[in-house]
């Protein structure tokens, strides 16, 4: 799937939403999103889009939505995550998604909340990992017990342990 983004040499956000059939080898339009918006995360679990934060017309975006069937929401909670372009989502289980880092306009961000799918909740879990996050272009993998990413900021390896939602250097890649 494919959301959001800039138009084709601008920085303009967009709103739209494709999804790709890799058995057909065809996109099909899905409906657009309710804020346009570039460098955000997705996630996705039993056909249900969320998408957190990114960035649009000069803005960091504070918000979360999502796709159920053919409709975007927009995600109200009690609690806000800050604003911030290019955080790392995934989901943890079948319904808690760990929201982390990214940039807000001025600091690589080091905080890490909870989203909780079924009663649509946000909690910060670790106000400062100790270490300025963002996750953008690289990969996020987690098993039963840490997450692992790579961060923008220093191209390096880290592991986030689930338990206390600490992070730790993973390893320091070496380039031959």
């Amino acid at each position: 799937m494919a959301s959001g983004g800039l138009k084709q040499g601008t920085t303009v956000a967009l709103q739209s939403c494709e999804q790709y059939d890799i058995e057909t080898d065809t996109w099909r339009v899905l409906p657009s999103m309710q804020t346009a918006r570039a460098s955000h995360a997705a996630v996705v679990k039993n056909g249900v889009v969320y998408v957190f934060g990114g960035f649009a017309n000069g803005i960091h975006l504070d918000t979360i939505e999502r796709l159920s069937g053919e409709k975007w929401d927009v995600v109200s909670t009690q609690t806000k995550f800050s604003a911030r372009t290019a955080p790392g989502a995934i989901f943890i289980d079948d319904k808690r998604v760990v929201i982390f880092g990214g940039w807000d306009g001025k600091n690589y961000l080091s905080d890490v909340y909870v989203f909780d799918t079924t009663i649509m909740a946000i909690a910060m879990v670790n106000e400062n990992t100790g270490v300025g996050i963002c996750p953008e272009y690289y990969p996020t993998y987690c098993d039963k017990s840490k997450i692992v990413f790579g961060n923008y900021v220093n191209h390096t390896l880290y592991s986030m342990e689930l338990l206390s939602y600490s992070v730790k250097l993973f390893s320091k890649p070496t380039f031959q």
